[in-house]
C-alpha cells in the first residue's frame, strides 16, 4: 500500500508542480511584457488563458506507474544514489539527456503527425493553441501524449540509471526543472531576449543548436515544421526547419 501511495502521490505532485510551474511563468511574461522587456510574436493576440484543474491530471497521471516502479526497487536504487554538486557534471548529465530526449520526441511527434489517427485521437487537443500559445498551454493536452512523449523517456532514463553503479539525484532534479522550463518557454508565445533564455534553460541555451522560444511556436502556427522540443538539428536534418514563416514577417 505504501509504494502505491507513493506512486500515486508522486505522479500527482509532479502535476500539481507543473501546473503551479505554468501559472507563474504566466504571470512573470504578463508582468514582463507590461515592463516592455518581452513582446507577442504576433501583437494583438490573446494568450492561451484556460488553465483547467485536468491539467494537472493529464501530467499527473502518467507520471502514478513509474513513481510507483521507483519506489519498488527504492531500496536497491537509493542506496547508490550519490550527490554530486558539480555544476559542469550536473550540466553535462542535464545537456545529454535532454539530447536523447528531443530524439524521442521529435521520432513520437513526428508520428502523430503523420498518422492521421493519432494526431486526431492523441495530439490534436494541444494544438488547439493556435497563435494564442501561452505559459499555461504548456500541458493543455491529452494524457496518452504527455505518458508517450515524457513518462516513456523518463522511464527508460530510470532504467538506465537503475544499471548504473552510482546515480545523481541532484542531476535528475534540475534536469526534470530544466525540462519544464525549457517546454514552456517553448509555448509562452513571446519573443525572449537571450539572456532570459540562457537562464530559464538552464544554460542549456547556449548551444548553437537550442530550440527557442520562436521554434515550438513556429511549430503551433504551421504543424508541419519544427517538431523537435529542445534543439534544432533533427528538423535541419529532416528538412523541417523553419526559423520564420510569412506569419510572423
Amino acid at each position: 500500500m505504501l509504494t502505491l501511495a507513493i506512486g500515486i502521490g508522486g505522479g500527482l505532485g509532479v502535476g500539481l508542480a507543473n501546473y503551479l510551474a505554468e501559472a507563474v511563468a504566466m504571470a512573470v511574461c504578463i508582468w514582463l511584457e507590461r515592463q516592455g522587456t518581452i513582446h507577442r510574436f504576433i501583437p494583438g493576440t490573446s494568450p492561451f488563458a484556460e488553465h483547467p484543474c485536468s491539467n494537472v491530471l493529464a501530467v499527473g497521471l502518467p507520471y502514478v506507474p513509474l513513481y510507483y516502479a521507483i519506489s519498488l526497487g527504492w531500496a536497491a536504487f537509493g542506496q547508490r544514489a550519490a550527490l554530486d554538486f558539480n555544476p559542469l557534471s550536473v550540466w553535462s548529465f542535464v545537456t545529454v539527456a535532454m539530447l536523447c530526449h528531443d530524439a524521442w520526441f521529435f521520432t513520437l511527434h513526428t508520428l502523430f503527425h503523420k498518422i492521421r489517427r493519432l494526431y486526431k485521437y492523441i495530439h490534436s487537443m494541444h494544438h488547439r493553441l493556435g497563435a494564442s500559445c501561452s505559459a499555461l498551454g504548456n500541458a493543455y493536452a491529452d494524457a496518452v501524449d504527455v505518458g508517450l512523449c515524457f513518462v516513456g523517456f523518463h522511464a527508460a532514463l530510470y532504467v538506465y540509471l537503475y544499471r548504473q553503479p552510482t546515480w545523481n539525484p541532484l542531476a535528475v532534479v534540475a534536469l526534470i526543472v530544466v525540462e519544464v522550463m525549457t517546454n514552456i518557454v517553448g509555448h509562452c508565445g513571446y519573443q525572449l531576449p537571450y539572456w532570459l533564455h540562457l537562464l530559464v534553460t538552464g544554460g542549456v541555451g547556449i548551444l548553437p543548436n537550442t530550440a527557442n522560444s520562436k521554434t515550438h511556436y513556429i511549430h503551433h502556427l504551421q504543424p508541419q515544421y519544427n517538431r523537435a522540443l529542445y534543439f534544432i538539428h533533427w528538423d535541419y536534418a529532416s528538412g523541417t526547419y523553419r526559423n520564420s514563416i510569412k506569419a510572423l514577417k
